[in-house]
């Protein structure tokens, strides 16, 4: 069990392109987008402190649900040099 964590960084950063490739790198299991979560309000969408990879643009948000959650925010730039020869450019 991995401790989830909240990746943010500008659209068009290959978050979620490389997706599978982070939550290898930090052994999660899950992807939840943020920025689409909060648009559908209706949905529960389980968050947990352990396996998650929290996607989002906005940093604020990425801090409070950090900070929220007890769980660590990690740039994309972070992530990208984690995840190594892995990570897929955008085209």
């Amino acid at each position: 069990m991995a401790e989830s964590i909240v990746v943010y960084g500008p659209m068009a950063s290959g978050k979620s392109l490389n997706a599978e490739a982070i939550c290898q790198a930090y052994g999660l299991k899950r992807v939840v987008e943020l920025d689409e979560r909060l648009q559908r309000k209706g949905e529960d969408w389980q968050l947990s402190q352990n396996d998650v990879l929290m996607l989002t643009n906005d940093q604020a948000l990425a801090e409070r649900t950090a900070q929220r959650m007890r769980v660590k925010t990690v740039a994309i730039t972070e992530a990208r040099l984690r995840v190594g020869a892995a990570w897929r450019a955008l085209r």
